[in-house]
């Protein structure tokens, strides 16, 4: 599974810089997934009820920046996803 989760970040690497959206590296991510056929073990939650796949880091446990396919949040220097 790490594997997988390594070739995901490293397949939205390139989109992730300041000015981008979250959401443009959700589908690199989710692709990379799907092949290796774990889409189904990723968690949705209220706000994504489709899959998300990935999170913020900051003040809050899990942050509130999810990586879903709607997330309009623009990156900015220094922000952290796990």
């Amino acid at each position: 599974m790490f594997d997988v989760l390594l070739r995901a970040y490293q397949a939205a690497l390139d989109i992730m810089s300041p000015g981008a959206k979250r959401k443009d590296e959700y589908n690199p991510r989710r692709k990379v997934v799907e092949k290796a056929g774990y889409l189904d073990y990723f968690v949705s939650s209220s706000r994504y009820p489709q899959y998300y796949i990935g999170h913020g880091i900051g003040f809050k446990p899990n942050g509130h920046l999810l990586i879903g396919p709607q997330d309009e949040t623009i990156l900015k220097p220094n922000m952290v996803t796990a």
